[in-house]
């Protein structure tokens, strides 16, 4: 029988990544979307930022469920260009 897995965006909860764990493991919930940490939007951490996420999720028995980016969130009228530089470092944080 399928399950459903509950996850939540928890930069609602705190900017802080060990908070957002903490909070979510007192809750139960295993799976996070990652949106925004340390005051930064996931597009924006540095590769060495995103290594350190992954490192402290997996240590911590969650998994990332999801990534939040602003990407669509800018007129069509604007250039495309930042819409692709984007997407490619959303696909870069995804994987």
């Amino acid at each position: 029988m399928p399950s459903v897995k509950i996850t939540c965006f928890a930069d609602e909860i705190s900017h802080d990544l060990v908070e957002q764990m903490d909070v979510l493991q007192q809750e139960g919930i295993t799976h996070l979307e990652l949106r925004n940490v340390w005051g930064k939007n996931v597009l924006d951490l540095s590769d060495e930022e995103l290594k350190k996420v992954r490192e402290a999720a997996e240590a911590r028995g969650f998994a990332i469920s999801s990534i939040g980016s602003p990407l669509g969130k800018y007129p069509v009228v604007n250039d495309f260009a930042p819409q692709l530089e984007g997407l490619q470092r959303g696909i870069r944080a995804a994987s």
